[in-house]
């Protein structure tokens, strides 16, 4: 009598995570959500000093950013009003003031590479797009919440889009601080501080 042999098993493979890339030519943002949803339930892993191939999922966190900051101001505008429709000078300034942040968020991203790589560092552009833009998640959704409070005329709205900025200029601190000045406190003010001021100006000037 023969002894049979079983097949061994196959190795557990680990679980993937959430690619911005797709190399097949697959759907690129199916991850998305899943992605999203990390950044919440496992922020230390998903903000760590290893770069994920999330360029793509960050660079649509800044982009939704900046349009939820259009849209707010946009709204905030038709609700204070009585007047039927949408002006379009009540466009050109929500734009405007999107732009106040869309322009310093591109020029401090390209400003973290060059610093870190001045100091040695060799993080990339993409690293920061994933990382700073991974960290304007819970902007995004204090801004949407202040938008959904705006349109109930509840009066809190204030608070969340005024904490969903605030959290932007944190964001800025934060990776400053954690991949571009090696922890040092008083780099990341100066960046964090001219992020402030190069938004605030270009409210003026727009």
């Amino acid at each position: 009598m023969s002894d049979e042999q079983t097949p061994a098993s196959p190795p557990e493979q680990p679980p993937q995570e959430p690619s911005g890339t797709d190399g097949n030519g697959g759907n690129q943002l199916a991850g998305y959500p899943q992605y999203f949803l990390s950044l919440f339930t496992r922020p230390d892993e998903m903000l760590d000093d290893k770069y994920r191939g999330h360029k793509l999922f960050g660079l649509i966190n800044m982009i939704v950013l900046v349009g939820v900051l259009i849209l707010g101001h946009l709204i905030q505008r038709m609700v204070r009003t009585t007047t039927s429709g949408v002006r379009f000078s009540w466009l050109l300034d929500a734009i405007k003031y999107g732009l106040a942040y869309a322009v310093p968020i591109a020029i401090v991203l390209f400003l973290f590479h060059w610093y870190a790589k001045q100091k040695g560092q060799k993080f990339s552009v993409d690293f920061f797009m994933e990382k700073f833009g991974s960290m304007l998640a819970l902007p995004v959704v204090l801004v949407v919440t202040g938008i959904l409070f705006n349109i109930l005329t509840v009066n809190i709205h204030t608070w969340f889009r005024g904490a969903g900025v605030s959290f932007l200029y944190i964001a800025v601190f934060m990776a400053s601080f954690l991949y571009v000045a090696s922890r040092r406190f008083q780099v990341a003010v100066v960046f964090t501080l001219g992020f402030y001021l190069a938004c605030r100006l270009l409210m003026r000037l727009l």
